[in-house]
């Protein structure tokens, strides 16, 4: 689950996660 008051979507967890475990996904609004 993501926190979205933390989150600011850059994109920085989804690059640094070892086993590719996190994906940035753009939602449309």
């Amino acid at each position: 689950e993501v926190d979205l008051d933390y989150c600011k979507g850059c994109g920085i967890c989804a690059k640094e996660c070892p086993v590719d475990a996190i994906e940035m996904v753009k939602e449309e609004k």
